[in-house]
């Protein structure tokens, strides 16, 4: 899965919808807008009587309330502040026509006829627009899998129309009747068959439309899950890079190295989605989910830095320690007479270090104090 490209695709979607006053779904706005399709025929007389009713109330009002101000006075909410959705906006367009073509003075029988024709039109389709307002989930799921399923067959139809007929998955009315009066069993046994086609066909779109709609529910959390970690995490925004690497003609796979090396934090990101994404995707907040474990390595990671500068600089005082007992061995045996012994603290501060050095670099630390106390025997500083 191209991760970058999902999170920009993300964010210029958010973006749209936070710019859009408009409704995505009919379902949200239906109980509103069924009010609204109800009222369509008699809008013109209510805003009539409105109008005459708003003049009455400009007669009555005393002259000082003329002379507040727009701020002062209460601004009411009208209807046309409200967002209306592209359903909503073409009833609008359809009442318009259909009142112009009321108000059209046709005068022969040619034109009476046509204004006629373009009146069971509109109607046709504003009937239709209407039941779309008042449908619930449901009924509007079977409308798009009756529309799927009818231009399947027609495409079907088209398709298999130079086959043999039993070879067929569609055929026309009249093709199937001619065939069942030529050949009964074998029309009706072809039918069987088709019908039971169209049965799994049908279960299938009915699957498809749960996929879709799972699939933008899933997106639009991530789409707002990304936007919040980009905030904590600006690393996590590679639009502006992406742009710039794909002008300059790098391929996906070069941008996606480019980000390994420049990026870190977003390289993780990535690595842990498309690795483990069963662990993920079925979290609430996917992308919170993700960061989470995101911050986990990083900080993971950091630590063992830390102790792996510490094991390198217990390496050197180690080092060191054996430099100047190599050192020691080139010198005369009485030096060691002339050598003042290390205070009792220092040395048991000095055994504490190799043994915490030993277990860093998996040494036994017995083994080490043995070989420190066999060098002093011997008469060297341990």
């Amino acid at each position: 899965m191209d991760i970058e490209k999902l999170a920009a695709q993300a964010r210029a979607q958010l973006k749209a919808e936070n710019k859009t006053p408009e409704s995505k779904d009919a379902d949200a706005d239906s109980s509103s807008e069924t009010k609204k399709t109800k009222a369509l025929d008699e809008q013109e007389l209510t805003d009539s009587e409105d109008a005459e009713s708003d003049q009455d109330d400009q007669k009555e009002k005393p002259k000082s309330d003329e002379k507040k101000s727009d701020e002062e006075k209460p601004k009411a909410e009208t209807p046309k502040d409200k967002p209306k959705s592209n359903v909503q906006k073409r009833i609008d367009e359809l009442t318009a026509e259909k009142t112009a073509l009321e108000e059209e003075k046709a005068t022969t029988k040619a034109e009476k006829e046509a204004v006629q024709e373009q009146m069971l039109e509109i109607k046709a389709e504003l009937d239709a627009l209407k039941r779309q307002l008042t449908a619930t989930p449901a009924e509007k799921t079977k409308e798009v899998v009756k529309s799927e399923l009818q231009k399947r067959i027609q495409k079907y139809v088209e398709e298999d129309k130079s086959l043999p007929r039993e070879d067929r998955r569609e055929m026309s009315k009249e093709e199937y009747e001619e065939w069942l009066n030529e050949d009964f069993e074998a029309a009706d046994e072809w039918k069987a068959r088709r019908t039971i086609r169209r049965v799994r066909e049908e279960d299938q779109i009915k699957t498809d439309i749960r996929t879709q709609a799972q699939q933008k529910t899933a997106m639009e959390k991530f789409n707002r899950g990304y936007e919040k970690a980009i905030i904590k995490h600006p690393e996590l925004n590679t639009t502006k890079r992406r742009l710039e690497l794909e002008a300059q003609g790098k391929s996906k796979a070069e941008i996606r190295a480019i980000f390994d090396k420049e990026n870190p934090k977003f390289n993780l990101f990535v690595k842990i989605f498309e690795k483990e994404p069963d662990v993920y995707q079925g979290s609430d907040d996917v992308v919170a989910a993700i960061v989470t474990e995101m911050e986990k390595r990083m900080d993971k990671s950091s630590k063992a830095g830390d102790d792996k500068t510490e094991v390198e600089e217990l390496k050197k005082q180690l080092a060191a320690k054996d430099a100047e007992i190599e050192s020691l061995k080139n010198l005369d045996v009485g030096i060691t007479s002339t050598r003042g012994a290390e205070p009792k603290e220092a040395s048991s501060e000095l055994d504490e270090k190799r043994n915490k050095l030993a277990l860093k670099v998996g040494l036994d630390p017995k083994k080490l104090k043995a070989r420190v106390q066999e060098r002093i025997k011997q008469g060297y500083d341990g």
